[in-house]
Order: C-alpha cells, then sequence, then structure tokens
C-alpha cells in the first residue's frame, strides 16, 4: 500500500492493493447538508456488492451505506479506472470523528479512515481551510519539493492546524507513484 497525501482525512490519494483488485483514490467530498459526506473511490472489477462502513469508533463501524457504481471509460484514462464507487454518510454528529471503511465484494477492504465534521453553525472557534487550484505538481521529484504547493500544505495539515482541505480543480497528475 503507498499513500501519497492525506489532508484531514478530506483527500487521501492513495493505491491498495487488495486480493486480486485494486481500490484506487479513495477521497471525501461534504455534500449539500453538513451532516453528509460522500466517500468516492475506484477500482478495477464491477462488484453488485460495494459499500462504506462507518461510525465513531475504529473498532464500532456499526453503519453502512451502499455505494452506486458507474463505469469509467477507460480509453480516455491512462490510470485504467475502470469502476468508479459513490457511497454517502448521512446523519453525521456536528465536530464528531468518524471512521470508515470502503468494501468491494467483502473481500477487498480498504484502511480504516478518519475525518472529522465541520462545527456547529453560529459557533465561535476558528476554522482553517487550504483552498487550493492546482497541485503544480510538474517538473520531477526536485522541483516538486522545492517549487511546489504541495509539500508546504502537507507540513501545514501535519501540524494540525488544518480542518479542511478543499481541492478547486485541475486533480490530473498520477498520484499512484510516490516520487
Amino acid at each position: 500500500m503507498m499513500i501519497v497525501a492525506m489532508f484531514c482525512g478530506v483527500l487521501a490519494a492513495l493505491v491498495l492493493q487488495c486480493g486480486s483488485a485494486v481500490i484506487h483514490g479513495v477521497h471525501l467530498m461534504p455534500l449539500l447538508s453538513l451532516n453528509e459526506m460522500r466517500v468516492t473511490y475506484s477500482s478495477d472489477s464491477f462488484t453488485a456488492s460495494s459499500f462504506v462502513i462507518f461510525g465513531t469508533s475504529k473498532k464500532s463501524l456499526i453503519h453502512a451505506s451502499n455505494a452506486t457504481v458507474v463505469h469509467f471509460d477507460v480509453d480516455s484514462n491512462s490510470a485504467g479506472v475502470k469502476y468508479v464507487h459513490n457511497a454517502d454518510m448521512v446523519a453525521l454528529e456536528p465536530s464528531t470523528e468518524y471512521f470508515y471503511q470502503c468494501i468491494v465484494d467483502e473481500e477487498q477492504r480498504s484502511d480504516i479512515w478518519s475525518f472529522t465534521t465541520i462545527q456547529e453553525s453560529g459557533r465561535k472557534e476558528p476554522f482553517n481551510a487550504i483552498i487550493m487550484g492546482d497541485l503544480g505538481h510538474n517538473g520531477g521529484p526536485l522541483v516538486h519539493k522545492l517549487l511546489t504547493a504541495l509539500p508546504a500544505m502537507e507540513r501545514e495539515v501535519a501540524s494540525g492546524g488544518v480542518d479542511m482541505t478543499i481541492h478547486m480543480g485541475d486533480f490530473a497528475y498520477d498520484l499512484q507513484v510516490s516520487e
């Protein structure tokens, strides 16, 4: 397993080898309601059984959400992603840490990841976010380390000072390779 980046549980670029199939690109997206979060992941095999389990304890993932599975046009993507899975976690409590795991065909499981929901509206505590539009991942490993924003964002997230990372687009890099 290779984890390239994890932004407060909001975005995780990863590859998990699970038996004969691979789960790619597990990431989160808040929905219109603050108490809902969508988990999106992709795989190389179709399944009628794809879902996410979640809960407030790593040892107690008591809620489940079935995923919709959509075929992705393999000819137009070099990564070979074939199926995109979406599962919505709903009725989440504010300011609460949740743990979740993606499951395909019962046997293919991601690691257990976590995120913390946004605080209730009207609360006075500070909320820190990173908003980015382009990772600037270009020019090889040395240029990447010296001239791009990603290493600085990773340090900021690792320090614990970021509540959310919002990615505005242009996410067309191969983050499956650690360079």
